[in-house]
């Protein structure tokens, strides 16, 4: 019959030792960006952090399921770890690629250092960041 939940889950925890994740994806997991690190930096640190655990823990995938695995966790990492700020708005925003969550994250970046209120081309309240959110939600539930 087709796949089930837990014959899936038995599956992947006899890839796992003792049923725990592998250092490098626990740390691929919980990366977050450093305060000296610019975005561009760290989407390049979740890429090689995520290619190293795709390599490792996908040997029995084909070359292309390896490379969007990896692509994936990629991504999963930049949001999560991107920072106290933008992962939210990133959350809120969903890009479909990193490559759009990182140009995202510089535009979101330049606007909240600079107080632009069109960075990206919606009219955002500059008073807090709860308000930025809150115009963020009300453009994207209108268009």
């Amino acid at each position: 019959g087709p796949p089930t939940y837990d014959g899936a889950k038995r599956a992947l925890l006899r890839h796992l030792p003792k049923n725990e994740p592998r250092p490098e994806a626990e740390q691929l997991h919980f990366a977050k960006r450093r305060a000296d690190e610019l975005i561009t930096e760290f989407a390049d640190r979740v890429c090689e952090m995520a290619c190293a655990v795709a390599r490792d823990d996908g040997r029995h995938l084909s070359e292309d399921d390896c490379m969007t695995w990896a692509r994936a966790l990629a991504f999963g990492a930049f949001v999560r770890g991107a920072g106290k700020e933008l992962t939210p708005i990133l959350m809120l925003l969903q890009p479909e690629t990193l490559n759009d969550a990182v140009n995202w994250a510089i535009e979101l970046e330049v606007m909240l250092e600079t107080g632009e209120k069109e960075v990206l081309g919606w009219d955002m309240p500059t008073v807090g960041l709860i308000d930025k959110y809150l115009g963020w939600a009300r453009g994207l539930w209108e268009n």
